[in-house]
């Protein structure tokens, strides 16, 4: 064992504060004894001795961590966040990105621990209610997004998508930014928004076949298409604008 176990006294026996995994490995090679260092420390103390170990060691999961900062800040009420991320030296944010994970649908922490859904990840679906964080997630997951791509589906669920359709916008248009007003459900703006995305995907599609097409008559023809399009295009843009303006 290169380093001893730490304990501390209580009543009439010893309590491991640090080294439970060491412990229960020297059980099972059958050891007799082992080395121990003992310390004279409250509960609070104790915790977290034994927290700033695991930490260093990475021996909890990502859920794990976040449970025990939980116990810490909330359950116990020993310290803030910024008490215990001192206390442990790690980051404030490290503490919460950790805290976010609890509110999420059991499923949901289940994907971050087995490492299908990242941490970014988390942060964007804890801005959603349950039932639609687990739906999302599930869409994370199958179609392998991005963190980007699910803050965008994020956004969209926020003015009234469905996950399916939040998710198949943000993909077919990665341009899309989300409209100022995000408190509030405005049918409008997101209209607005995909119509004239839809408009500007469809030139650059017809752009990039007209460069393919070598014979100038079939060239002709497409121009044709184009033009219509190309100046339904400019009135989208204006009163895109115009309803800009008017927020």
């Amino acid at each position: 064992m290169l380093q001893p176990i730490v304990v501390r006294r209580v009543g009439g026996h010893s309590e491991i504060v640090a080294g439970h995994r060491r412990y229960m490995a020297a059980l099972e090679l059958g050891w007799k004894e082992i080395e121990v260092f003992e310390v004279d420390v409250d509960d609070k103390k104790a915790f977290e001795i034994g927290l700033t170990e695991n930490i260093q060691r990475k021996s909890m999961d990502i859920i794990e961590e976040g449970k025990a900062f939980s116990y810490y800040t909330s359950t116990k009420g020993y310290g803030a966040v910024s008490d215990l991320a001192r206390k442990i030296g790690v980051s404030e944010k490290y503490i919460r990105d950790r805290l976010i994970t609890l509110n999420l649908p059991s499923t949901t922490s289940e994907a971050i621990r087995t490492g299908n859904l990242s941490l970014t990840h988390a942060r964007e679906l804890a801005q959603l209610p349950t039932e639609q964080a687990s739906a999302l997630a599930d869409e994370a997951i199958e179609k392998g997004l991005t963190a980007e791509t699910t803050r965008k589906a994020v956004q969209l669920i926020q003015h009234g998508y469905e996950a399916g359709q939040a998710v198949r916008h943000a993909l077919e248009f990665p341009d899309w930014k989300v409209p100022k007003d995000t408190k509030h459900y405005n049918v409008e703006a997101v209209a607005r928004e995909s119509v004239f995305l839809s408009l500007e995907k469809a030139l650059k599609t017809i752009d990039i076949e007209i460069q393919r097409l070598p014979q100038a008559e079939q060239k002709a023809w497409i121009q044709g298409v184009r033009a219509p399009l190309h100046e339904l295009t400019n009135v989208a843009i204006r009163l895109r604008k115009q309803g800009d303006r008017k927020k």
